[in-house]
């Protein structure tokens, strides 16, 4: 006696049919979060987005500023090492 296995849609027997879903519970969920998902995005977008742009901004002077002072200070350690082989030269 021949036993034929039954017609699978995939190779993969242990899987098992999920639970039916409950269409007017996923729209009760989305009608009660779409209002606070939309108001969070758009305060992303318009607000944050501002504000990030503002402090990238005033990190990035800040960086050009310490860079500056840190090539003054090195300006002037190569100024006083002329100045010491000058010296040196002289005596």
């Amino acid at each position: 006696m021949k036993t034929e296995k039954p017609y699978l849609k995939t190779d993969y027997p242990d899987l098992e049919r999920l639970p039916d879903t409950n269409w007017k519970k996923h729209l009760l969920n989305f009608i009660w979060n779409w209002p606070r998902v939309s108001v969070a995005g758009i305060y992303t977008k318009y607000i944050l987005k501002a504000k990030i742009e503002k402090e990238s901004a005033n990190l990035k002077l800040k960086q050009k500023e310490l860079e500056i002072e840190v090539l003054k200070a090195e300006k002037e350690y190569l100024e006083t090492i002329v100045e010491i082989s000058k010296l040196n030269k002289k005596s």
